[in-house]
């Protein structure tokens, strides 16, 4: 009977998860219920990976500082480009610098920027925005 006991509350303690995609052992930390999650990387180097969960598809690599406030998550990566994660619509926006991301959302990533390791300005490249 103990045994029944455990068994059916190592289940219930499994199926209250407050994410609709779990977290794996490499994440180091999750973003709209989870399914946005940084990976941790196997470099020796401070990188992580952003995944989307949904697709299994990597949305950026080299991320090296980001910050959430529960709705908006955001992103740096090491070559000084910007990612904003929308949690309320599941949707994110990439920037090639600062001047491009709406008034509203700078504060957090100029607070990143000073924090991240990031390339060299001579070494960065953009990415589209998309």
């Amino acid at each position: 009977m103990r045994l029944v006991t455990v068994a059916v509350t190592i289940l219930f303690v499994i199926g209250c998860s407050d994410t609709r995609y779990p977290r794996g052992r490499d994440t180091k930390a999750s973003f709209c219920e989870g399914r946005f999650q940084l990976l941790r990387s196997g470099s020796a180097i401070a990188f992580s990976t952003l995944m989307d969960e949904k697709s299994n598809t990597a949305v950026a690599n080299g991320i090296t500082g980001w910050t959430d406030n529960g709705d908006w998550a955001y992103f740096v990566d090491y070559y000084g480009g910007l990612i904003l994660l929308d949690c309320k619509s599941e949707s994110l926006q990439k920037y090639g610098d600062i001047s491009s991301v709406p008034e509203a959302h700078k504060g957090p990533f100029v607070e990143l920027l000073q924090k991240a390791t990031v390339a060299p300005a001579t070494q960065r490249t953009t990415f589209p925005q998309s």
